[in-house]
């Protein structure tokens, strides 16, 4: 792929954009001091964090373990839409591992609360990443069969349906469709945690014209609607068009509705390789 693959350079960040920051630096505080209260106060209620090894927790079960957060974390790039605010950033724990994250914030009442994380290792082979999944009884056993979303109302439906939008333009390298549906700011990053910006990306879908076909499924399907933005958890498989296999992961995609059109900002991948 081309395009950008590292942080943008640091920038003076605008005021909504300081609030979050130090939203979630209070939050990784609370965590190192295991303040339950004060992490109950900054996590949503409909929080869904998943874990770098694709494990999906809710937010009564974080509060019910004793966090263990990373000893180094930097924020890499902090964006703000409104009422919501996306945080990409990284962390390396003490056994030298090192992962990145990306985060979906949420302005409810004049408190920014996190509402999404998910985190994937960096430099883990996708190969490497398959083997242990299947090792671990997760891969080709509990995710060998799709199932529907349950969409409780008309946003939600709408937001769906951009995210299968996407999906048939990536597998048809269709990148017109794919753009239009995409931000001019978005970033993705891929299994590996490798950061790729939308020019890149495009790059990538043109690549799958006169492939043969391909096909993505999903299950575990979760659309929450927050205002002009949304989430969509969900955990995907399959073959890419050319034949190759889809290590199955978790992905979280968040998007944003700009013109009566929902379309994603950012979206993170990461191998499953524990339920």
């Amino acid at each position: 792929m081309t395009g950008r693959t590292e942080p943008p350079p640091d920038r003076p960040l605008p005021r909504s954009g300081q609030q979050v920051k130090a939203a979630h630096e209070k939050l990784l505080e609370a965590a190192r001091k295991d303040d339950k209260a004060a992490a109950r106060r900054m996590m949503a209620d409909d929080l869904t964090w998943v874990h770098a090894t694709g494990r999906l927790a809710s937010k009564e079960e974080l509060l019910g373990t004793k966090p263990t957060p990373p000893p180094q974390v930097k924020v890499e790039e902090v964006r703000t839409f409104g009422d919501a605010a996306i945080v990409i950033g990284s962390s390396r724990f003490e056994d030298g591992r090192e992962a990145r994250f990306l985060q979906q914030w949420l302005n409810r009442d004049g408190q920014w609360q996190l509402a999404a994380h998910q985190g994937t290792p960096v430099g883990s082979p996708a190969g490497q990443a398959s083997a242990t999944a299947k090792a671990a009884g997760t891969a080709g056993r509990a995710m060998t069969k799709g199932s529907a979303p349950t969409l409780a109302s008309d946003d939600e439906r709408a937001v769906w349906k951009a995210n299968e939008q996407l999906r048939n333009a990536f597998l048809a390298g269709d990148a017109a469709s794919y753009g239009k549906l995409t931000s001019e700011d978005f970033v993705r990053i891929g299994s590996g945690g490798e950061r790729h910006d939308r020019v890149a990306f495009l790059q990538n879908v043109k690549q799958n014209v006169g492939r043969s076909p391909g096909e993505i499924e999903t299950g575990d399907v979760k659309v929450d609607v927050s205002g002009d933005t949304a989430k969509v958890v969900m955990t995907t498989w399959g073959t890419l068009p050319g034949g190759d296999e889809i290590v199955p992961a978790r992905v979280t995609r968040v998007l944003v509705k700009r013109n009566g059109q929902w379309q994603q900002a950012a979206a993170i991948f990461t191998p499953v390789t524990q339920q």
